[in-house]
């Protein structure tokens, strides 16, 4: 009915299965991301550096517990 194949440098692949290796990718891609960023120690760094300088060491721990 119709071709769903598409050529790349000489190899012949299956749309679908093209749609299917980039679904993969795509997963791949992000967990290995996401594993890698710990988000609770980023926000606490951006307060930190948001937070006026005007407070103490001490104040700052006090609000951080």
């Amino acid at each position: 009915m119709y071709n769903m194949d598409i050529t790349i440098l000489g190899y012949k692949f299956n749309l679908e299965v093209l749609i299917l290796i980039g679904v993969v990718y795509l997963i791949l891609v992000g967990h290995t991301v996401g594993g890698c960023c710990n988000m609770p120690l980023i926000m606490e760094g951006l307060q930190s550096m948001t937070s006026s300088d005007s407070e103490s060491d001490s104040d700052k721990k006090k609000r951080l517990c």
